[in-house]
């Protein structure tokens, strides 16, 4: 079966190119696209029969359809049952890892093709080929090798051929053995006696057709590091780059095959060298006996000095004498010892102590010496190719003599037998076809039988496997039931309970609001109610003492008045007669009766004695009536006062009458003038000062009450908003616009701070505006589930909530490893920002380790694995007679014990049925063994 470019395998892969092709099947490239992501692995293609042809050449030899049929059908079971072994294999770090097979039959004729998904990984050859080779590489490439073998050796497994081109290399740095076409499993106690693998590589004992263990694999292995430190050349062959030829390669063949001691690689030192000559040594029992000597003795060379040389691949390099490339430790002036590793570098090159001229003159010795050694041995062999010659002639010669007298005697013998033979064919042919027939019969009888048997019973485990799957469906169905409704009643649990907390919150914030609302409106109006009655109270202190400021000065500018009008009556005396339109003002102006004279229209200057003395009376008057004029905010404005013709005679007369009275009055002021002056000051200061003392009085009133109306700022910050809220009432003041923002070190409902400073003096009344915690941002958890670690990370990073997770790791049937199966917050549930959120990372099917129940009673193995973690329906138990084991009793088990396996995988336990009873020694034995043999590359033998 040859496919094409995107053609598609397992369902959803397709081939994009062919990797190689063999006697067996191919090997295919194939990818497979998910999302934005490509997958890639290799398939391997087998089909059985290869050909028509090979079907028509097997028909022939059996000739019956049905035996041919029956030994494909065998080939088919050989492939799956190894399929089995590599799946019980997978997950070993140096094994081609087994992903899936399919086995297709063809719908016309006999014919199947088999299909197998591994992992696409690089051959060695194209891996040596693109870098340089140290050492410590091929020493780590047995290493990883051993490894292998060990794996191989807890199923029992010898792989038998192991070659470089069945040995590969991941991308991770890992060698991984592969191709188990021509592995056997062995039994507990028996060896294997075919003859399968490369003949390059094949151990003595393999070769011969004798029995041989899993010492053979670590044999191939030697020969595989053998020919990597020796250029690339099997032992015995002529050292690179002389050409090899075919009777170079059968005589290097014989020699090692016949136990003759291999030289040392050329480019190994003392101690690999020794190492890998140990594992080719011609007895199995001087050979390493299991992987893991060999691994650990190969471990120790890593950290010797010589497993840090490069391998020179180039075999013009050894032509020319040069010295093998060193590590990048020699190119930076590490000096490398010459002791051991000088001694046995050989054609490899030396560095240390022998200088290069002994070096060549120790490679010409070496070269003529072998050649000498070849000379010899042609010579040897020549001479007893001729002696061997000689005796085959004469040995011929004889036996031609013999047969022709055997000839002659048969030739009479035959000639009186023929005819008994005719008579004898006859009844022999007549026999023949009786017998013939009844074979036949008895044949299809038994074919029949057997199809019968195959069809019930492939019907019955058919019937099994359904109701197996039915039932482990209905549980997936029911478990997947139970967890959907599970995660929507937490779901919805979540969502009822995040409701009512926001609606409770917006009830409260709604309430507190109100409240806030009207506990602001009350305290306003309380405010504005104290604000008027105090401007009240204010007002009306303001109003008492302006009146009686004013009733004050009201009182003095009365009596003021009374003394002013006596002094006018008095004046109005003096007054001249005859003056028309006299103007008398109420008091003298300051400039001396300059504007007096305009306003009369009579100079005051028209002199008596009388009239200057009355003058100076009148100015004397008027300095007295200014000193005692009060102070008030009432001024009196000069008024003219105007008379006519008859007033003014009345008003002269008058004054002639009172003048002599007028004179002696003044002369009587004029001698108490000096004591009235001094009495008048006295007066006027201490009226002055009690003026004075009105005012002060007044303005600490006003500055008293205009303190009472300012408080001082309580600071608030770090309480809760009930308790400011309560503090600023207590000052005399109300709350303002409040905000509310996050925060992540102060808590939810307490005050962050505040617009005015601490003790500050406002206005009572006043508003202070609040910043008010609403406590750590908050935000809806994502859905990590089904995400990696990265991914989830990347999801949180994203939220900017600086949100850590914390990652731990469990078991999980259900999600691949390394994905997370569940979280610590819900989905959509609220989390803080800085929250430390856990997270379980899957570590894929959880492990167990297979008890020991060899030799227990079946209850009590079943009992045991079912403890152990072993699922009813994954523990076979098969039964078979035993001469050393009671009846009852275990066996044998199909899994090692205390070895690790996934959880759900199968176990079959052998339970012995006794001592096989004697009725039954003719029947086949139960440990008879089986040999199923392809040409495929697919191989088995096994002992049931």
């Amino acid at each position: 079966m040859h496919l094409q470019m995107n053609d598609t395998l397992f369902h959803d892969w397709k081939i994009k190119r062919e990797i190689g092709e063999g006697s067996f099947g191919t090997v295919y490239e194939i990818e497979r696209q998910e999302a934005s992501r490509y997958y890639r692995a290799a398939a391997k293609v087998i089909s059985i029969p290869k050909s028509r042809h090979e079907y028509m050449e097997m028909l022939d030899e059996e000739a019956s359809e049905e035996n041919v049929t029956a030994y494909y059908k065998s080939l088919v079971d050989d492939v799956i049952e190894e399929c089995d072994l590599m799946e019980r294999m997978k997950g070993d770090s140096h094994i081609v890892s087994y992903e899936d097979h399919r086995v297709i039959q063809e719908q016309d004729g006999i014919g199947w093709t088999i299909q197998i998904r591994m992992e696409l990984l690089k051959p060695l050859a194209k891996y040596l080929g693109e870098r340089e080779i140290l050492v410590r590489d091929i020493i780590q490439l047995g290493i990883d090798i051993c490894q292998g073998l060990e794996t191989c050796q807890k199923f029992n497994v010898i792989h038998r051929d192991i070659k470089p081109e069945n040995i590969f290399i991941s991308d991770t740095g890992n060698y991984k053995l592969g191709d188990f076409g021509v592995s056997k499993v062995l039994g507990r106690s028996e060896l294997a006696v075919s003859k399968k693998g490369t003949q390059m590589y094949m151990a003595p004992e393999v070769y011969r057709g004798e029995q041989y263990d899993a010492t053979v694999d670590i044999y191939s292995l030697g020969l595989v590091l053998y020919k990597l430190m020796n250029n690339n050349r099997f032992p015995f062959l002529p050292p690179a780059p002389e050409l090899i030829r075919y009777q170079d390669k059968e005589r290097a063949l014989q020699k090692r095959l016949s136990g003759e001691n291999l030289p040392y690689p050329c480019n190994a030192g003392k101690h690999f060298g020794s190492a890998i000559l140990r594992a080719c040594s011609f007895r199995a029992s001087d050979r390493y006996q299991t992987p893991r000597q060999m691994r650990i003795e190969l471990e120790r060379l890593l950290e010797n000095e010589e497993a840090q040389y490069s391998i020179r691949r180039n075999p013009e390099d050894q032509k020319n004498g040069e010295k093998m490339n060193l590590s990048a430790g020699i190119h930076k002036g590490v000096h490398m010892p010459s002791t051991d590793l000088d001694a046995t570098l050989g054609v490899g090159g030396i560095h240390g102590r022998q200088s290069i001229k002994a070096e060549e003159e120790w490679r010409s010795e070496e070269r003529k010496r072998r050649l000498e050694e070849e000379e010899r041995k042609r010579a040897e062999e020549e001479r007893l190719r001729k002696e061997e010659e000689e005796r085959k002639k004469a040995k011929e010669a004889e036996q031609r003599r013999l047969l022709e007298e055997a000839r002659k005697r048969e030739e009479e013998r035959r000639r009186i037998e023929e005819e008994k033979a005719r008579q004898r064919a006859i009844e022999v042919q007549r026999r023949a076809e009786e017998e013939r027939r009844r074979q036949e019969e008895e044949a299809r009888r038994r074919a029949e039988e057997e199809r019968k048997r195959q069809e019930e019973e492939a019907q019955r485990r058919a019937e099994e496997e359904r109701k197996q799957q039915e039932e482990e469906a209905r549980k997936k169905a029911e478990e997947e039931k139970l967890r959907q409704e599970e995660e929507a009643r937490k779901k919805a649990e979540e969502e009822r309970r995040r409701q009512e907390e926001e609606a409770r919150k917006k009830a409260e914030e709604e309430r507190l609001r109100q409240e806030e609302e009207a506990r602001k409106k009350a305290e306003e109006e309380r405010l504005q109610q104290e604000e008027e009655a105090r401007k009240k109270a204010e007002e009306e202190a303001a109003r008492q003492v302006v009146e009686d400021v004013l009733r004050k000065v009201g009182e003095e500018q009365k009596r003021r008045e009374e003394q002013r009008r006596l002094q006018e009556e008095t004046k109005q005396q003096q007054i001249q007669d005859g003056a028309e339109n006299v103007t008398v003002e109420s008091q003298v102006p300051p400039d001396g009766g300059e504007e007096l004279e305009k306003t009369v229209g009579v100079p005051l200057a028209e002199n008596t004695e009388d009239t200057a003395k009355e003058k100076e009376s009148d100015e004397h008057q008027e300095e007295k009536e200014k000193a005692d004029a009060p102070v008030s905010p009432i001024r009196l404005a000069n008024q003219p006062v105007r008379v006519n013709r008859a007033q003014q005679i009345q008003n002269s007369s008058h004054i002639e009458e009172k003048r002599d009275e007028s004179h002696l009055e003044d002369k009587r002021k004029e001698s108490q003038s000096h004591v009235i002056t001094r009495k008048q000051w006295f007066s006027n200061r201490v009226k002055i000062l009690l003026a004075s003392v009105e005012v002060v009085v007044v303005i600490v009133i006003v500055f008293v009450i205009a303190n009472l109306s300012y408080t001082k700022v309580p600071m608030v910050g770090g309480t809760p908003y009930d308790q400011a809220a309560k503090m600023m009432e207590e000052a005399g003041l109300q709350v303002g616009t409040t905000e509310y923002v996050f925060s992540d070190d102060i808590s939810e409902g307490i005050v962050i701070s505040q617009d005015k400073e601490k003790d500050s003096k406002i206005k009572k009344g006043s508003s202070v505006n609040l910043v008010i915690s609403k406590g750590m941002e908050k935000a809806s958890m994502p859905e990590l589930r089904n995400h990696s670690l990265e991914e989830a990370q990347q999801i949180i990073a994203a939220m900017n909530m600086d949100i850590q997770l914390q990652a731990e790791e469990v078991y999980s049937d259900e999600i691949p490893t390394g994905l997370i199966c569940d979280q610590g917050v819900a989905v959509d549930a609220e989390v803080a920002k800085g929250e430390i959120v856990t997270v379980q990372i899957s570590k894929g099917l959880e492990q167990l380790i297979v008890p020991s129940v060899v030799g227990m009673e079946q209850q009590d193995a079943v009992d045991s694995l079912k403890n152990a973690g072993f699922k009813k329906k994954k523990i076979t138990v098969t039964k078979e007679y035993s001469e050393t084991v009671a009846e009852g009793n275990v066996i044998t088990q199909s899994l090692d014990a205390d070895t690790q396996v996934e959880k759900g995988s199968t176990i079959t336990i052998s339970v012995s049925k006794g001592v096989q009873p004697a009725a039954n020694h003719n029947s086949t034995p139960s440990n008879t063994k089986k040999k199923s043999t392809t040409e495929s590359g697919w191989n088995w033998e096994f002992i049931d």
